[in-house]
């Protein structure tokens, strides 16, 4: 445990909930802002898989500055050309709360 177990007059439950929540919402925010500010750039990305929702199939990847479950997710505008496992340019062109949407680099420079 931390030296905190030793500690008297603890907070409640509720308290400790609260405080969380606030400090959880605050850290999304910040990390929505950083993948607002990434828009327009072009990233070298992971394509990690292509799942299917209700659009149809999609590419989710990771950029080197994306670290599992705090950072987000690059969510390819189309998976055509993309498996998982390989490493692509993509420029991102959007987010979607902490996630960036990219663009397959080769789609971009083909639409030109």
């Amino acid at each position: 445990g931390t030296e905190a177990v030793g500690y008297e007059n603890k907070l409640d439950a509720d308290t400790i909930a609260e405080r969380l929540a606030h400090i959880s919402q605050l850290a999304e925010e910040l990390t929505s802002q950083r993948a607002e500010e990434r828009v327009g750039e072009t990233l070298q990305v992971l394509v990690e898989s292509v799942e299917s929702d209700e659009d149809g199939e999609v590419a989710i990847g990771r950029a080197a500055h994306q670290a599992p479950e705090t950072d987000g997710q690059v969510v390819f505008t189309t998976r055509e050309g993309l498996v998982p496992g390989r490493m692509v340019e993509a420029k991102a062109v959007g987010t979607e709360g902490v996630d960036l949407v990219a663009e397959h680099h080769e789609l971009a420079e083909a639409a030109r």
